[in-house]
């Protein structure tokens, strides 16, 4: 297992010199008592012997105390990895979408919820402070989780040819976009905007020549790849102002962009993963370097690359082979590192640039399969099973020191529970329910997001009994609202 640990410039520095602070401050510490040692009488060498110890002592504790303190913005990694389960030619479909996400921490998978389509597009994730969210698109519904919880928060159906997802600015919790491809409807829109809570349309992007796919983000501008069909013989790039929601330009990339897929920014350009189109032999990674007005081509290179994973530092991960499996490209130099750091076959790879880690899901289309994690070395570190079709992976991270709640509100705030922790017997309130006009239900979930008690309220105050439930952390939710309450079940 890997975990990243995220400090701030002072702390990553002491992380570093620590060593050499330590080695440096006992080295000088030995001198001085050395020489004060044969310099001090004999009455006084006791007492010497005193002081080195307890400031080597003082040293130590002082070291431990920023170790531990550093230890405790370690990052706790969830994947969330959707099934689009097996393929079915016609209805009644009996197979559908699953959601699940695996806790790198404790090595356990759980599915979390099922949707009733029948082919899975997209997931991303979003975690600051203590909202953690994930948003998956499938073949016609649009669906939020509270990672928190494992429950779903907002689902909108109906949305046909969804392709990709992104964040309008993904350093806050902010709008969605929606690219659409294959299935969109004619006439309409081949990018939407949408509210990251409940999922209604805020923005229809025109003007967009064809089916669109990757999206990233930034400052005010969204670039979208523009692949088109699959008789499409070029590939464009569209540049939308997220100021005004108004598509600004469309950049042609002609043959060398055919088959664009995967997007991505990398200090001040795009590079674009070019599969060459359905079946080609080679395909091509296009540079654009962003100037202060114009994007433009920069250069291109000529050689088999799809199935792009991602950018960790200057390197590329993608198929760069015929062979199935995943190589890396030095951005920086413009040429091949490793043709194949992973022979392996795969539906997806993304890579976890914080824990340095690559997460490859392997599929036949009618069993379940299994996703497995390797260092960048190629070396294989981790491994789970999931669903059948696992095609859309993405990473959360969870802050250990944070409290994982899913945010409060004004209604949340008068839910109380009592004792907390709590042993037999647990007392749920609501301010509400005083007055008897409220009859709001909670549910207790632990977790991997799992109900485990249901109360139904028939007064102010409800008497639930939980000595049944493993002792642990869970949270206390109250329908139809925002937030949970976090309880401790000690036994």
């Amino acid at each position: 297992m890997t975990v990243t640990t995220r400090v701030n410039s002072a702390g990553m520095c002491f992380c570093i010199l620590s060593p050499l602070f330590c080695l440096v401050c006992v080295t000088w510490l030995t001198l001085w008592f050395n020489l004060r040692f044969v310099l001090c009488g004999a009455d006084n060498k006791l007492h010497l012997m005193n002081k080195f110890i307890f400031s080597l002592l003082i040293l130590s504790v002082s070291l431990l105390s920023a170790n531990t303190k550093l230890k405790a913005q370690v990052t706790a990694p969830k994947i969330v990895v959707v099934n689009g389960g097996r393929f079915e030619f016609s209805p009644p479909f009996a197979d559908f979408v699953t959601v699940g996400v695996y806790d790198r921490a404790t090595r356990t998978y759980q599915l979390i919820d099922t949707i009733n389509d029948q082919s899975v597009q997209d997931v991303i994730t979003f975690g600051k402070g203590s909202i953690y969210v994930a948003y998956v698109l499938s073949q016609t519904t649009l669906t939020a989780y509270n990672l928190n919880t494992g429950q779903m928060i907002a689902q909108r159906t109906g949305l046909l040819g969804g392709s990709k997802l992104g964040f309008v600015d993904q350093e806050n919790f902010s709008s969605l976009i929606v690219t659409r491809g294959f299935g969109t409807p004619a006439g309409d829109p081949y990018v939407l905007i949408l509210n990251q809570n409940n999922l209604n349309t805020v923005a229809s992007i025109t003007g967009i020549s064809d089916e669109c796919g990757h999206v990233v983000t930034r400052g005010t501008k969204a670039y979208v790849s523009v692949p088109g069909n699959f008789m499409s013989t070029s590939g464009n790039i569209a540049v939308i102002d997220l100021l005004t929601n108004r598509l600004e330009q469309e950049i042609q990339l002609g043959t060398k962009g055919k088959g664009i897929e995967r997007i991505f920014y990398k200090e001040d350009a795009i590079v674009s993963v070019n599969n060459g189109g359905y079946q080609s032999p080679r395909g091509t990674l296009s540079v654009l370097f962003l100037d202060q007005q114009t994007p433009r081509m920069d250069t291109t290179f000529d050689f088999p690359i799809a199935n792009a994973a991602g950018i960790v530092g200057n390197n590329l991960y993608a198929r760069l082979t015929h062979t199935d499996g995943i190589g890396s490209f030095d951005l920086a130099r413009g040429q091949i590192q490793d043709s194949l750091l992973i022979k392996r076959s795969f539906a997806i790879a993304r890579v976890d640039s914080s824990n340095q880690s690559i997460i490859l899901t392997d599929a036949n289309y009618s069993t379940p399969g299994k996703a497995r994690i390797y260092n960048l070395q190629g070396l294989a570190v981790d491994s789970f099973n999931v669903g059948v079709s696992p095609e859309a992976v993405a990473v959360a991270y969870f802050n250990a020191s944070t409290t994982l709640l899913s945010g409060t509100s004004e209604l949340d705030s008068k839910l109380v529970a009592f004792p907390n922790p709590a042993n037999e017997t647990l007392y749920v309130k609501y301010g509400q329910l005083i007055d008897g006009s409220d009859s709001l239900g909670y549910k207790l979930y632990n977790n991997l997001g799992q109900v485990v008690l249901v109360v139904e309220p028939n007064s102010a105050t409800s008497q639930v009994s939980v000595q049944h439930l493993p002792s642990g952390t869970y949270y206390l939710r109250l329908d139809q609202a925002a937030g949970a309450l976090q309880v401790v079940i000690q036994h």
